[in-house]
């Protein structure tokens, strides 16, 4: 996901808070790729889906399962919460039809941005920042 304000900076899930110590792009590659049609889905979750997908993550403290579905969750903002569904039997296709249009919107951007906020506080309420991330978004400090 991109999104494009007024002054033409890009802004995705590397910008989202806590991008520096959390790998918010990690679901965009390899086998949980929107490109690949067995994951395609994921990025086009209810909120309820990827708020669930959070507070499993949070019970177990798998650090890998929460970045994967705050990025679900960062998603809905820009995908679902726009009528965008993904399930090819019955002719839903995500936001191909509209290209990248969809995902640039501040708007929708912020809100993420806030419930991002809001899951990262509870999860280092209850486990700490991590301490040796495997990857981040942004260069780890």
């Amino acid at each position: 996901m991109f999104l494009i304000d007024e002054d033409t900076t890009v802004k995705g899930h590397s910008d989202f808070y806590g991008a520096d110590r959390y790998d918010f792009t990690k679901e965009d590659h390899g086998w949980t790729s929107p490109f690949n049609p067995f994951s395609t889905g994921r990025h086009f979750e209810t909120l309820q889906q990827a708020e669930k997908a959070i507070g499993d993550a949070m019970e177990t403290g798998n650090l890998d399962d929460f970045e994967r579905a705050m990025h679900d969750m960062q998603d809905f903002y820009s995908h679902r919460k726009k009528g965008y569904e993904y399930d090819p039997i019955t002719g839903k296709w995500g936001h191909s039809k509209d290209g990248t249009k969809p995902d640039r919107d501040m708007n929708a951007w912020n809100l993420a941005n806030e419930k991002t906020i809001a899951w990262i506080n509870e999860w280092e309420k209850k486990w700490g920042r991590p301490k040796n991330p495997e990857g981040c978004s942004k260069k780890c400090k």
